[in-house]
């Protein structure tokens, strides 16, 4: 991965380039979902993705499946996250973790937000959103990311 950043400062924030290297996954989506064996390093394609200041909900796929993944921000030291992005991820899966809503109705929920915001309906607003914000919350996830690295390519 090719930082933006000049050396000096990616060192003053700590960004470590040699930690960022792709490490390959260990495991398929689909292998993990079906065997939920953590730890255990995935790679894929970001396709969902809903996040607040702590962390992000991330669906990611990867041809054998899709899995609901949570990503504190510290998880996050790259700023990979990003929708359509390839990543790599460390996981880890809680006991009795299973994932939320589906993107279906994140995506429903977050309409309603906005025609809110947009009518300029605030009270409506704040209501559609706190069903929406159990959603952005490591319960709802399939598994937890201890890390997140850029993926390359797959």
């Amino acid at each position: 991965m090719r930082f933006a950043l000049p050396s000096h400062w990616r060192q003053a924030t700590g960004v470590d380039v040699q930690a960022a290297a792709p490490r390959g996954a260990s495991i398929t989506i689909g292998e993990f979902l079906r065997a939920r064996s953590t730890p255990a390093t995935i790679v894929g394609t970001i396709v969902g993705l809903v996040g607040t200041a702590e962390g992000s909900r991330v669906t990611v796929e990867d041809g054998t499946g899709r899995l609901v993944v949570w990503c504190a921000a510290a998880a996050d030291p790259y700023f990979v996250v990003r929708i359509r992005n390839v990543v790599e991820i460390d996981l880890l899966s809680p006991p009795g973790s299973g994932a939320g809503a589906s993107e279906a109705e994140i995506a429903r929920l977050q309409a309603e937000i906005q025609g809110a915001v947009i009518r300029g309906d605030m009270a409506a607003a704040q209501a559609a959103a706190l069903p929406f914000a159990g959603f952005v919350a490591p319960g709802s996830s399939d598994a937890v990311a201890l890390a997140v690295r850029p993926g390359g390519s797959r």
